[in-house]
């Protein structure tokens, strides 16, 4: 008799639908799935950075990379980095990016003044996160250019070093043409920076 009792219920099982026994999405998360899907194409051409784009970024730089100190140091000029873009193919950037940096010591009477400069050729991966926000990292090889000048030296000192460094940065496009922009990394008078960047499409 229990034998006959466990049959029909295999049988009874056996014969309702599969889907009955697996846990499905609800309504609500199917819709965000699908949006998902959808609208988060992070590999796809970028909506804010597609073939023929050029970006144009000026910031301010929030502590140069250097080490000096505006306790004993007056910034003549402060840690300012710019970069140029151009986007090429499959969501590559090419460009440049530099700064300046300018500063003397406050207890010297002698005129010494120092000097920063970097250029830095830079590649970069932009992801496609829509039209107004773009997320990239990439890589630099930077050259830094530094100079030491005494007013009663007419020949400044100068020493240029050269070194690859990687970056990651975040641009939001408040209008067309512009937006905001942050960004650190290796490859500028300073590692964080943050500016205003401009587009042209």
């Amino acid at each position: 008799m229990k034998l006959s009792i466990y049959i029909i219920l295999l049988a009874c099982l056996a014969g309702l639908p599969q889907s009955s026994f697996s846990q499905s999405d609800t309504p609500a998360e199917n819709k965000v799935l699908d949006w998902m899907r959808e609208n988060i194409r992070i590999f796809d051409e970028s909506g804010s950075f597609s073939k023929g784009t050029v970006a144009i970024g000026l910031g301010y730089g929030f502590k140069n990379n250097i080490g000096i100190s505006n306790n004993t140091n007056k910034f003549q000029v402060p840690a300012l980095p710019f970069h140029f873009e151009v986007a090429s193919k499959y969501n590559i950037g090419v460009g440049l990016s530099g700064g300046v940096f300018r500063w003397r010591p406050k207890e010297s009477n002698t005129g010494l003044q120092y000097g920063y400069y970097t250029l830095s050729p830079r590649i970069a991966y932009h992801l496609n996160l829509g039209q107004r926000l773009d997320l990239y990292s990439g890589m630099a090889i930077n050259t830094r250019l530094g100079i030491a000048n005494n007013s009663s030296d007419s020949s400044p000192l100068t020493r240029m070093d050269a070194d690859v460094g990687v970056f990651g940065g975040l641009r939001y496009y408040l209008l067309n043409g512009m937006g905001i922009f942050l960004e650190h990394g290796i490859d500028n008078v300073s590692c964080s920076k943050a500016g205003l960047v401009f587009r042209f499409n």
